[in-house]
């Protein structure tokens, strides 16, 4: 919780987008406001707090409008698109998909894998290796990227169930001590790369 995950995944949805991409990012946590004021607070590189409480002033405003709208133009001439689809009800993930689908997004960003419908219980395991093998299929029929956000140990493994890790095609851990997070980057690892170079990473 707090680690960044979020705001790794606005990111890549903004520079996803802006190379032409269809992005849809589904915040299960967030408000679709806060969201926003977070994408313009990637863009325009004031605090995404200020913009969300409405504490900036009238320059500043403009330039955080500004810049807003000169990505937006470079998304658009692009090609891409960044939608923020928020739920207004309790979705699976079959249900998400569904939703979704008419969308005809390229990629599909689901924050978080444990907020779904239906993700919880007992047998919890089980039921998040199902939604990550929902996901898997669906994104190879529809020829997608489906990525799915979840919480990792202080030691960096998947929190609840390791199943889903071998549904994936790519998994990316970070742990985020006060060490990197007074320093400002973030120890990217890789502990599945299929077809893929195997090569960890250090991201400001």
């Amino acid at each position: 919780t707090g680690s960044g995950k979020s705001i790794v995944a606005n990111q890549l949805n903004i520079n996803q987008a802006s190379l032409g991409y269809k992005s849809t990012l589904v915040p299960l946590e967030m408000s679709a406001e806060e969201m926003i004021a977070r994408t313009a607070s990637s863009v325009s590189g004031m605090s995404s707090i200020d913009i969300f409480l409405k504490r900036l002033a009238s320059g500043e405003k403009d330039l955080v409008w500004k810049r807003v709208i000169r990505q937006d133009k470079k998304i658009a001439a692009a090609g891409g698109r960044y939608t923020i689809f928020k739920p207004k009800e309790d979705l699976t993930i079959e249900e998400l998909l569904a939703s979704l689908h008419t969308y005809k997004s390229d990629l599909i960003y689901v924050d978080y894998l444990t907020l779904l419908k239906g993700a919880d219980g007992e047998d919890q395991w089980r039921k998040l290796g199902q939604i990550a093998r929902t996901c898997k299929v669906y994104a190879e029929i529809h020829n997608k990227v489906v990525v799915l956000l979840a919480q990792v140990t202080d030691e960096g493994k998947l929190k609840y169930s390791q199943t889903v890790k071998e549904h994936t095609s790519l998994s990316m851990t970070f742990v985020a001590t006060k060490e990197t997070k007074e320093k400002g980057y973030l120890n990217i690892e890789l502990p599945k790369s299929r077809n893929q170079v195997d090569r960890p990473l250090v991201l400001r």
